[in-house]
């Protein structure tokens, strides 16, 4: 008898996201929405997992609203108006963060 316990070994990946690496985006009010690969363990998923960053002044832009459908595996993230510059988004993966 052959017993075989098969384990997932790949991680949640961003199958679809709003805006595309290295897109320009009008400033004003920003809603970033991305959708994974599979469900994410939400336990300990937050707002603080989604970092918005200036890097001109390496500011960080807290979130307004954060949502995550594991029906459709899509999280939608809402920022206050951000003004003319360049940005980066992160999203954060670890124990407490992005995961499955």
């Amino acid at each position: 008898t052959i017993t075989l316990d098969v384990t997932a070994t790949i991680s949640p990946r961003v199958v679809a996201s709003s805006i595309v690496n290295g897109a320009t985006v009008s400033a004003g009010p920003l809603v970033y929405t991305a959708t994974f690969s599979e469900p994410l363990a939400t336990a300990l998923l937050d707002a603080a997992d989604v970092v918005l960053r200036n890097t001109s002044s390496n500011n960080q832009i807290a979130s307004t609203s954060f949502g995550y459908d594991d029906a459709t595996r899509t999280l939608t993230v809402a920022f206050p108006a951000i003004g003319p510059g360049n940005y980066t988004l992160t999203l954060l993966s670890g124990s407490s963060a992005f995961r499955d």
